[in-house]
């Protein structure tokens, strides 16, 4: 289990990396990649994060868009509902890399 959790930590801060790229996003949680899970919960402003997890979807990420089942942590930062991108140990920096690509194509409106 030990390799498990130093991929997906590997995954996780790639992905933390590269979103903080993405024009607009807010990430939540620890910036360090050893002191969360292996995923991502983020907004973009002026998106929907429902509508935003469909497009990325439709964009073949698989991503979720709601309250993930900790609606109190979402109302004690002030949001209604986020957009998450999850990794686990069959996922690659390549598909870090796609996902995050598809993301900044929808912020970017294309």
């Amino acid at each position: 289990m030990g390799r498990v959790t130093v991929w997906c930590r590997q995954l996780t801060s790639h992905a933390l990396q590269r979103l903080a790229a993405v024009p607009g996003l807010t990430i939540y949680g620890p910036p360090d990649a050893a002191r969360r899970s292996a995923l991502v919960a983020f907004n973009v402003a002026r998106q929907d994060a429902q509508v935003l997890a469909v497009a990325l979807n439709d964009a073949g990420v698989k991503a979720r868009g709601g309250c993930h089942c900790a609606s109190l942590a979402h109302r004690a930062m002030g949001i209604e509902a986020s957009c998450r991108l999850s990794f686990h140990v069959y996922d690659t920096l390549d598909d870090v890399d796609r996902s995050v690509d598809a993301l900044a194509d929808v912020v970017a409106g294309r």
